[in-house]
Parts: structure tokens; sequence; C-alpha cells
């Protein structure tokens, strides 16, 4: 799955060929967005604010052997420019599977995230490693997977200590900052 914020298009594929399920949405800049997506019984689903957006058939196994990747996808062609507070995966579980009323903020508090296969939890306020001008090396997996994300180089993501609703968040500027999670998550 990847959201693209320059093209504000949100796709699902199964290959990296083809599109399992897309939507072309509008949403509004500056403003917190609450963006799952889940499948269940053969069907995949993008909801974004707690509407399905997108619906599609897709009954196939998901590859998993490569890396997984935050902020980027393929060299800049679907670059993400936002904020991410909460990043969660979970295997076995569709959390949604019809309209909902999605939280007003990330879960502020830890023992409200449901943690049956939960595989992957990358919390702003938690696990995060950065220099001094506030560039991240390390965001820790707070599922218990060990499902670390690592960015190098020069072009990672920022910290941001309030930098969404007042509370923490990295920020990926659109252009190529990216962080890698190794394929075994």
């Amino acid at each position: 799955f990847f959201f693209s914020s320059r093209r504000r298009h949100t796709r699902l594929q199964g290959d990296w060929s083809s599109d399992v399920c897309s939507s072309d949405l509008f949403l509004p800049t500056n403003t917190w967005h609450h963006i799952a997506v889940t499948r269940q019984g053969g069907y995949a689903r993008t909801f974004v604010n707690g509407v399905i957006e997108a619906e599609a058939v897709w009954a196939a196994t998901l590859d998993s052997s490569q890396n997984a990747q935050i902020g980027d996808v393929d060299s800049g062609q679907w670059p993400f420019n936002g904020y991410i507070d909460d990043l969660r995966v979970t295997k076995g579980v569709a959390r949604y599977t019809a309209n909902f009323v999605p939280p007003a903020l990330a879960f502020p508090n830890p023992s409200h995230v449901p943690l049956n296969g939960l595989s992957l939890w990358l919390k702003a306020d938690s696990g995060v490693t950065y220099d001094g001008g506030n560039n991240v090396s390390s965001w820790e997996d707070q599922s218990g997977t060990g499902n670390h994300a690592s960015s190098s180089g020069g072009n990672r993501p920022l910290y941001l200590s309030s930098g969404l609703n007042g509370r923490p968040a990295l920020s990926f500027d659109g252009i190529g900052q990216l962080m890698t999670i190794a394929d075994n998550a």
C-alpha cells in the first residue's frame, strides 16, 4: 500500500505492476487524516477518515520479499509530504471492515491499542533516534516483533516534538526522505 501526497492517490498493489485497489482523492493539506488499509475475506479496502474510499476483490498472497518503505516508493515516483505520528500493521485481523468513526488523535493511551495480530507499531512519541538536527536514523517497533525502521545518509525524515496537534511526529518532505523496514515484517 502507498499513499502519495504529490498525486493524492492511494494504491494497493500485489506485485508492483498492477493496482489491486486504488483511488484518487482530495485530502486538504495541514489537516490530520486517519488512513487505513485492510484485507479480509478476499477484499481489500482503503479507508480515509473512517470512510471506504476504495474496495476490490483481492485473494492473492502479499509479496514480502522486498523491504517495506516509509516516505517514498519507487525512487521518487510516489513521495509522501506530511507527518506520521502512528503507523501500525496487523496480520490476521482486519481492524476495519465497514465505515467507522476514527480516533481524534493517535492512540494516546497504549492500553487502547488492540494487540492481537500486531506485527508493527511505530509511534512518534517512543523509540525515535535522531541527531542534533532532528534527522531520524531509527524508529523502534513498539509491537515487540522487532520490525524496526531505519534511515541513513543525508536525506532522512525529521523528528518534530510537537508536529501534529501538539504531539510528536516524523516529518517527510516529499523529496526522497525514506525509512526502510527489513523484509521480515
